[in-house]
């Protein structure tokens, strides 16, 4: 039953959060030479039971709308397999991606009283887009940009968490990371194109010269990804960033 939950919640899939969380939390390091590990833990479970929670609810609606019924599931798409196979109900699916909801959402709160409007800012983005990530988001076509703007605001949530200011290098960071993952969804779209358009869920593939745009991040990806983390450490064309070049500082006094 716990290989069957694991498989669920797509667990090989967290690792991008617990990237995105260790990025903003390595950037930290790096500006001040200190973190909060209570706040450090904390944040990291957060953001992995909000994604948590996006897998499962997503799983729940593509099998209620017939897509994962359509689809050859592969180990990177397809879904994960476990309510077509009735190993799980698909209500008891439904029930634990909001359970992670509200405790990533507690979570964050407690955070929002500690550090204020920003943190809050982020986690109602977070906490509205996943509920309607797999119902109306992915209906719209955004479900790329959504995975970009997620992960960058997961590093600069994690960055200004321990700090209470954001920087230029902790929003590049998160840039750079939500790119990349934006990248790997829409890779990994290709095998469910056909079920994905029957049943009303669109993606990048469905826009206008999708071919010549996958054929360009396709040959891109390394020297763009390359530059971009070049660019995120100061070190392009032998120009630095400083490391107190701040965006916004809502410090509370």
């Amino acid at each position: 039953m716990i290989s069957y939950w694991l498989r669920a919640i797509r667990i090989r899939f967290l690792l991008a959060s617990v990237i995105a969380v260790s990025l903003g939390l390595s950037v930290t390091w790096w500006h001040s030479g200190s973190i909060d590990i209570f706040q450090a833990i904390l944040t990291m479970i957060g953001v992995v039971v909000l994604h948590a929670s996006v897998d499962l609810l997503n799983d729940y609606w593509d099998f209620k709308r017939g897509i994962d019924t359509k689809t050859k599931r592969t180990p990177m798409s397809g879904g994960t397999g476990v309510l077509p196979e009735g190993l799980l109900k698909p209500k008891s699916v439904y029930n634990a991606g909001i359970l992670f909801l509200v405790i990533g959402g507690l979570i964050g709160g407690y955070f929002v009283v500690l550090h204020g409007i920003v943190i809050g800012v982020i986690l109602a983005f977070a906490i509205v887009s996943i509920y309607f990530y797999s119902t109306k988001i992915v209906n719209w076509g955004l479900a790329e940009v959504f995975v970009a703007v997620k992960g960058t605001l997961i590093v600069m949530g994690t960055y200004y968490i321990q700090n209470s200011e954001l920087t230029d290098v902790s929003v590049l960071s998160g840039i750079v990371v939500g790119v990349l993952s934006s990248l790997v969804l829409f890779v990994t779209s290709f095998p469910d194109h056909d079920a994905d358009k029957e049943k009303g869920s669109i993606n990048f593939l469905y826009l206008p010269n999708c071919f010549v745009w996958s054929n360009y991040w396709m040959c891109h990806d390394i020297h763009d990804s390359s530059f971009l983390f070049n660019l995120t450490c100061g070190n392009t064309h032998g120009n630095k960033f400083s490391k107190k070049t701040k965006i916004i500082n809502f410090r509370r006094r």
